[in-house]
């Protein structure tokens, strides 16, 4: 899958503040996805003090809850923690 970004991601984090409450009002919170097959849970730590960042993300069958895919990553942070604006 490419991902495809409507704006940079080296932004100023006033900047970042303003793209995020753009891309809230964009959100449905209609009842649009049909039967649920797959739920996937999302988590990101902070920093370390070497400015690296770990990602992972589980995504389970529904109604079983059994694994179908798990990742974790690490990533050097360029951005300055900002509560609100780690995703």
């Amino acid at each position: 899958m490419k991902a495809h970004y409507s704006h940079d991601w080296q932004v100023p984090p006033a900047q970042a503040m303003e793209i995020q409450r753009e891309l809230a009002e964009r959100v449905s919170r209609r009842d649009e996805v049909g039967d649920v097959r797959l739920v996937a849970g999302v988590d990101i730590s902070a920093p370390n003090l070497q400015g690296v960042a770990r990602g992972a993300v589980v995504v389970l069958n529904y109604p079983e809850l059994k694994l179908v895919e798990s990742q974790v990553a690490e990533k050097a942070i360029e951005f300055p923690y900002v509560p609100g604006l780690l995703s």
